[in-house]
């Protein structure tokens, strides 16, 4: 028992540092040319030109890092296997879609209405469904055990 606890302990430390290393190198490897446009006076500017196919590559990596560590970290406090592969599905449907409203989201953009944009972007380059799936998750989990 203190064996699986340890090994718990030390896989949720890897997993978090994987978490702390992706955000650290985002800026770096996995700049996507909005970062600068969100940190400055974007409120009523026009987007800077940005290369449509190179800001997909770097937010699917970006997400898919994230979406990996997210399931690796559930995945050792879930149980059952077939909540596993919900997961995986839903983080590729949410992928989907995300990629569908970011296109949407550059392609209508105007100098004003940076909102939209803003939270799409968002939600592909921060773990932010981990945070809505842990409590669903465990509420599943124990309501399957009792």
């Amino acid at each position: 028992m203190v064996k699986r606890n340890f090994f718990k302990i030390f896989a949720t430390i890897l997993i978090l540092t994987g978490f702390l290393l992706v955000r650290y190198v985002e800026n770096e490897w996995l700049d996507d040319g909005l970062y600068d446009f969100f940190q400055y006076d974007y409120l009523q500017q026009a987007l800077p030109s940005l290369s449509f196919k190179q800001m997909i590559i770097k937010n699917s990596i970006h997400y898919w890092l994230n979406a990996l560590l997210a399931i690796a970290f559930l995945k050792l406090y879930i149980k059952q296997n077939h909540l596993i592969s919900f997961l995986s599905l839903f983080y590729g449907f949410f992928y989907i879609l995300l990629l569908f409203f970011l296109w949407i989201a550059i392609h209508y953009y105007q100098a004003g209405q940076y909102l939209f944009l803003f939270y799409i972007r968002r939600l592909l380059i921060q773990p932010v469904f981990l945070f809505l799936l842990i409590p669903i998750l465990l509420l599943e989990q124990n309501r399957k055990s009792s």
